[in-house]
């Protein structure tokens, strides 16, 4: 487990015409320990974490953090527009404008990335590289470039290991599929952008790796013919 007092806190806010603006902040701010869903995070297996011999609690805190914000969507269709503000700890600000359902999965991914939990803080390479898009092929590259650098840093004289890669995609994989589960105990499914987004996000998981030859080889062909652009 982290540091409470050292976990950085993360300014978000929604705004969506007809619906009041939402405002969240995680970090110390945050407190789950007492929330109705704690008790059902706490007997989950987290992946990755088996070792630990009890439940993460930065991933149980992130689970309950999702589902609360995603709660927000829950009657909201999946083409609604809106924008998306959000400030983490080093003062870096973005704002989006989006679909529901578009919005929903970047803010996913954007908390797990910010997460002090085992199971993706190794991926701080991801948190400073990852151009915020839902499509696959992207999010691919940047696993991968994430884990070169890592595997760089280590041992730079250390020949690539796919197999190795596949490992920690699919520990990546796990890790969100894990939090999905959590977050369908809670979040409310009346909308289609709350729907669609899980699904989404499910499938996405599930083809990176069933998909992981063909993006492995078409991104190889693009470093070698000098057409990959980040």
């Amino acid at each position: 487990m982290s540091d409470k007092s050292t976990r950085a806190t993360i300014h978000i806010q929604l705004n969506f015409p007809g619906k009041e603006i939402f405002h969240y902040e995680t970090g110390e701010t945050s407190s789950f320990d007492t929330s109705p869903l704690w008790s059902h995070f706490e007997v989950m297996e987290c992946p990755g974490n088996i070792s630990l011999g009890s439940p993460e609690e930065d991933y149980c805190r992130l689970s309950a953090e999702i589902n609360n914000i995603l709660n927000y969507f829950s009657d909201l269709e999946s083409h609604s527009i809106g924008t998306f503000e959000y400030n983490n700890a080093v003062n870096s600000k973005i704002i989006i404008q989006g679909s529901a359902q578009e919005l929903f999965t970047k803010i996913f991914f954007l908390l797990t990335l910010e997460s002090q939990c085992t199971v993706f803080r190794n991926n701080q390479w991801l948190r400073s590289n990852y151009i915020i898009s839902n499509d696959i092929e992207r999010l691919f590259y940047t696993l991968f470039s994430s884990f070169l650098t890592k595997e760089h840093y280590i041992n730079p004289e250390k020949t690539i290991n796919l197999n190795l890669f596949k490992e920690e995609l699919n520990l990546y994989k796990e890790g969100i599929i894990g939090i999905l589960n959590r977050v369908r105990m809670g979040v409310k499914l009346s909308s289609d952008s709350v729907q669609n987004g899980l699904t989404y996000l499910a499938d996405l998981m599930t083809y990176i790796n069933l998909d992981f030859d063909r993006l492995y080889l078409q991104l190889k062909n693009k470093v070698i013919n000098d057409t990959f652009k980040a």
